[in-house]
């Protein structure tokens, strides 16, 4: 799935290889990102009102991963960059950073459903 911009959302082939083609683990994987996603958003920018780095560092670290379940390089560098923000406690650069997180995965939990209405058997 590409973006707008042509930018590879998520890399659909890989992500198949790396379930070895198993729909029901894939289907699980999916629905993880679109229930954790939305949470670590909302966690993330608790943590950056807060001037918490700690709780941004962990949390970024978790989005990085989903990220990494799904196959998508855009998500895994940003939630990367707000990880180290966090351990540094930079937060005007990390709240600077946030608005783009939040709109990468919105693009990704739309393109992740479209992806499981076109692509996995109920």
């Amino acid at each position: 799935m590409s973006s707008q911009n042509n930018q590879v959302l998520f890399n659909e082939k890989q992500l198949l290889e790396s379930v070895f083609g198993d729909a029901v683990f894939l289907r699980k994987l999916l629905d993880i990102f679109l229930n954790d996603s939305q949470s670590l958003l909302i966690e993330i920018a608790e943590a950056l009102d807060m001037s918490d780095g700690n709780t941004l560092r962990r949390k970024a670290h978790s989005m990085k991963n989903l990220g990494r379940n799904i196959s998508s390089q855009l998500l895994i560098d940003i939630a990367l960059e707000l990880e180290k923000n966090g351990e540094r406690e930079v937060f005007s650069e990390a709240k600077e950073k946030y608005p783009k997180l939040r709109e990468l995965v919105f693009e990704l939990q739309r393109a992740v459903r479209l992806f499981i209405d076109e692509s996995i058997p109920n």
